[in-house]
């Protein structure tokens, strides 16, 4: 059973995914929650395949919080950003490393192999991103596009008059 919120937009990638497993002899029947319901059950584990939209993992934090095994969802509050319940000792020990070093120069050099593994494991399956496109006048200076389509480029934006 794939598990979506009732938005129509997620419905409508779950109908893609599930007519491309199709394809290939995997049947998957849909079932759509309001989003309370669909979030809890993905943090209590309780699905078999679902989607959904999560930040950029840019950061040895980010890859700590969404695969360290110590971030796995839990009673009882299920709270942890480990929804797929990933474990990976490798895992583990080199994003435990990697964010005690704030300076990225100086990061552990096999930092690197923990998105390495987790790309290797395939805990969860990676869509797409979302480009971030930017029209501006002559008038508009200082607006740097950032690789993560945020819009926190906008901070150092002057118009002339």
């Amino acid at each position: 059973m794939f598990k979506t919120s009732s938005d129509a937009f997620r419905i409508a990638i779950a109908r893609v995914i599930a007519a491309q497993l199709a394809e290939v002899g995997i049947a998957v029947e849909i079932r759509s929650f309001e989003f309370a319901t669909f979030f809890a059950d993905v943090k209590r584990g309780a699905y078999q395949l679902a989607s959904m939209q999560t930040t950029d993992i840019t950061e040895p934090d980010f890859y700590f919080m969404y695969f360290h095994s110590s971030w796995i969802p839990a009673a009882p509050r299920f709270e942890g950003f480990n929804r797929w319940r990933y474990r990976s000792a490798v895992v583990d020990r080199l994003t435990a490393e990697g964010r005690q070093e704030l300076d990225r120069a100086r990061r552990p050099g096999d930092l690197r192999r923990g998105p390495a593994q987790v790309a290797e494991d395939v805990p969860i399956v990676p869509l797409w991103h979302e480009d971030n496109v930017v029209l501006s006048n002559r008038a508009v200076h200082g607006y740097t596009l950032t690789p993560n389509a945020r819009l926190t480029g906008l901070r150092q934006l002057t118009k002339l008059r």
